[in-house]
Order: C-alpha cells, then structure tokens, then sequence
C-alpha cells in the first residue's frame, strides 16, 4: 500500500491528487490530507511543517521524500514511462530542480 500525504490548501495538489486518484482508483493507493480533520503528522513522527515544506509518500520501503515521491507517486498511479523520463541523466537535475523550486514557493 502506497499513501500519499498531500496539502489541499493549494489548487495545483488538489487538481493533480483529483487526476492521479481517478488515474489510481484500482491500486492500493490511500490519499491523506494535511488539512483533514484528526490528521496529526507527530503520530507518524513528523513535524507538520516539514510535511507542508515537502511531498511525503509511505510505501512498502518507508518515506519517501521531495522529487522522489513524486516519482514514486506516479509509479504507484501507473504513470512508470512519466517517472522514469525523470530520472533520465539530462532530465533529472532540472526536474529536481524544478521540484525544489515549487517546493519552496509552496512552503511560503
């Protein structure tokens, strides 16, 4: 089982969780909001802000964090060729890049 852990408060997660979800709805795939009622990132051993700052994934392996869950998010949506074109040599330093960059501005 794959769970997701994402911030509604911003449109572009709340359009792309409502794309992968319909794209995933036959995986063992769970979504968990930050914003939901009773959830408490310090119950999983995290700080809320630092699930905030980040996309967080728990699979089978453990956390995933950052660029890396996004790739192991699309896998487990069934979106494999969409990963693996971002780990290709010329293509993953700007995809991570550009993660980051999102990553920061989401966090202000």
């Amino acid at each position: 089982m794959t769970t997701i852990y994402f911030d509604s408060r911003y449109l572009l997660c709340r359009l792309e969780v409502g794309l992968l979800r319909r794209l995933a709805a036959s995986r063992a795939v769970a979504w968990q909001d930050l914003n939901a009622a009773g959830f408490d990132a310090a119950a999983l051993g995290l700080a809320d802000k630092a699930m905030r700052s980040a996309l967080h994934l728990r699979n089978d392996s453990g956390w995933v964090i950052g660029a890396d869950a996004v790739r192991a998010m699309y896998r487990a949506c069934g979106l494999t060729t969409l990963a693996r074109l971002t780990e290709l040599g010329p293509v993953r330093r700007p995809a991570d890049a550009a993660y980051r960059l999102f990553a920061r501005c989401h966090a202000r």
